[in-house]
């Protein structure tokens, strides 16, 4: 009954939909955070995430599943790209501001630099905001160190350009993180992109996937309002019908996973009624 409890408290916080869990994966992370904190009794536990609002982020943390990887889904990057560089052209003041929601350990944010200068946009016009509800995950991603694994499935022309070695790892150049303002952030609160200007573009890769209806079209609302007009919204392949069915349209190709507003034209007004001429006297 308590495991029931925990699941009701990340559905009620945080949206999660216990069925996109793994009953098995679910059970793994209590128990690491139970074991973490010398915590034996599960229903201590389930007490413990409703008081220490620190644990339970902790816990969301564990249950979620935080894979990324550069340039994941390049037909993306390249989109993305294409209309960094019209905007651009069309305004050379221009500065490209991209949203990147659950951004993990940064990698997103970084190919996003990257495939943007790689394009011809200059550095100076590329802002990127990060976030990510994990601590963890900004501390990582404000870092800007890799695994070799990781950043070896890149090109050398782009390791050397964009990576420096640093002991075992491997870390963003400085020209990468200056362009990347990464913080903690929850995305179905309240205040979430209030005040911000609008993006060009926004990432979302595989959150909407854990939520419940209600929670997914809130977040899908919130995503819309902090894009332009014309803006893209990058989600995960499960995602896009979500988007769809709030009147978005899926831009090509379809590999690059992006939907866009559609900017429907204002109704033309209503001719008048024909005025008959008044009668003669």
């Amino acid at each position: 009954m308590s495991l029931e409890r925990i699941q009701a408290r990340l559905t009620e916080v945080r949206g999660i939909d216990p069925a996109s869990l793994s009953r098995v994966g679910m059970k793994a992370a209590v128990r690491r955070r139970m074991k973490a904190l010398g915590i034996e009794a599960l229903g201590h536990y389930a007490d413990r995430i409703v008081i220490d609002a620190a644990e339970f982020e902790r816990l969301v943390s564990a249950v979620l599943v935080h894979e990324t990887s550069f340039f994941r889904y390049p037909a993306s990057y390249e989109l993305l790209a294409q209309a960094g560089v019209r905007r651009t052209d069309e305004d050379p003041r221009a500065v490209i501001r991209v949203g990147c929601v659950a951004s993990s350990t940064g990698e997103e944010p970084a190919s996003v630099v990257m495939a943007l200068v790689e394009a011809g946009v200059p550095p100076e016009r590329v802002h990127v905001d990060a976030s990510d509800v994990s601590d963890r995950a900004v501390e990582y991603a404000r870092k800007g160190r890799y695994r070799r694994r990781g950043v070896n499935r890149l090109s050398e022309e782009r390791r050397r350009r964009w990576f420096e070695l640093e002991g075992d790892r491997y870390r963003l150049r400085r020209r990468v993180r200056d362009r990347i303002r990464t913080t903690q952030a929850d995305a179905l609160a309240p205040s979430f992109g209030l005040g911000a200007a609008r993006y060009d573009a926004i990432f979302c890769r595989n959150l909407l996937i854990y939520l419940v209806p209600e929670a997914r079209v809130k977040l899908l609302e919130t995503l819309v309002r902090m894009l332009r007009p014309d803006g893209l919204l990058f989600l995960g392949h499960a995602e896009v019908s979500a988007a769809r069915a709030m009147g978005m349209a899926m831009e090509t190709p379809a590999a690059a996973f992006a939907c866009r507003r559609v900017v429907r034209p204002e109704p033309l007004p209503a001719p008048k009624p024909a005025t008959k001429p008044a009668p003669p006297l």
